[in-house]
């Protein structure tokens, strides 16, 4: 017998329109699902 262990996906979506980012992070077909979803404006802020 064999157990699937459930994997946590991250996803960082990295994008100048503040527009687009709010509306991905706050996108329940992504969270319904259990993705996390980390959002940035710049490559500075996505390293962080």
């Amino acid at each position: 017998m064999t157990s699937k262990a459930k994997k946590a996906v991250s996803i960082l979506v990295v994008d100048k329109d503040s527009r687009f980012l709010e509306s991905i992070s706050n996108a329940s077909s992504i969270r319904e699902v259990g993705w996390e979803v980390r959002v940035a404006r710049d490559a500075d802020e996505a390293m962080v």
